[in-house]
């Protein structure tokens, strides 16, 4: 499924409740032609319908939100109808997630917007509930907002950073397979705007990499290659491989070895140098071109698990 097309707009609004704020939101969701809206810190505790229309345009009937506490938090997400939908799939403390269903299209892909708490002791219980979530998303699935977390001490532009937080953070990315998208044209996102001001990078787009494995699985006529989601990689692998034999779970194995690196490779490329990124789609037909090539130095076994290739 091609969705790169698709301009997504991110924002921590810093409240919403007056009116200017909502003039404003409405005529940057114009200019940049934003499909999907993803607010945080809407500081609402109610959304209808006709404030929608207020702040965003009459054509986002598609939307959800989670109420703000008081005067703090709040996050808001909403389609552009009729051309996609979205329904509800977990509401947290922190996050709200939701099923995209863009028309004409047959599969859905799961969305997670989010607002990290403040409090250091509360950054556990929000990294465990995107834990949880990433057990219900489906093989698509982007985490977008405002985390409140750093995963680099230089993502921040003083010497006091919580490197245990830090820690955990990355280890979560890592655990769970998530990608950073590149941050273009400015090396911060928020700053506390003080006369001496400090800034860091606590908002940023996660994408899955299941989405990498499920676009070769499209490609190739395997239905079985995409990793489980909730399921350690490497527990993964090593399960899978069991329902292959001889030939095929040679077959298997190259594969495996194949994507694996390639998405190793668009991960360093975005780490180290950030000048052009491949969607996922774009990575797959990189991969099945990179089989064409093996497969023609004599690497057959490959066609045993169902490699068609695509012109």
């Amino acid at each position: 499924m091609e969705i790169a097309n698709i301009n997504v707009l991110v924002w921590n609004v810093r409240g919403l409740n007056a009116r200017s704020r909502r003039d404003s939101l409405r005529m940057l969701v114009a200019d940049s032609t934003a499909s999907i809206v993803c607010i945080q810190e809407t500081k609402l505790s109610v959304i209808l319908p006709f404030l929608m229309a207020g702040m965003l345009g009459s054509s986002f009937l598609a939307f959800d939100y989670l109420p703000a506490a008081g005067t703090r938090g709040g996050i808001l997400t909403a389609c552009r109808s009729p051309a996609m939908s979205c329904g509800r799939v977990h509401a947290g403390r922190h996050s709200l997630t939701v099923s995209v269903q863009i028309q004409d299209h047959d599969m859905p892909w799961t969305l997670t917007n989010v607002y990290g708490p403040q409090p250091d002791i509360d950054k556990v219980e929000f990294l465990e509930e995107l834990r949880l979530v990433h057990s219900l998303a489906s093989p698509m699935w982007i985490v977008v907002g405002d985390f409140n977390l750093i995963l680099r001490a230089a993502e921040k532009n003083t010497s006091n950073v919580n490197r245990r937080n830090i820690g955990r953070f990355r280890r979560f990315v890592d655990d769970v397979s998530l990608k950073e998208v590149y941050l273009h044209g400015r090396r911060y996102t928020w700053s506390n705007e003080r006369q001496a001001p400090v800034m860091a990078q606590l908002d940023r787009v996660l994408v899955y990499t299941q989405q990498v494995w499920h676009s070769v699985d499209q490609r190739i006529g395997c239905a079985s290659l995409s990793p489980t989601a909730g399921s350690p990689f490497l527990d993964w692998w090593l399960l899978r491989r069991r329902s292959f034999l001889g030939a095929s779970k040679k077959g298997f194995d190259t594969t495996f070895i194949l994507v694996s690196w390639h998405i190793w490779k668009e991960r360093n490329h975005r780490v180290f140098t950030g000048d052009t990124q491949r969607t996922p789609q774009q990575l797959a037909v990189a991969i099945t071109e990179e089989a064409a090539i093996w497969c023609s130095a004599g690497a057959h076994c490959r066609y045993t698990i169902g490699w068609h290739f695509q012109s």
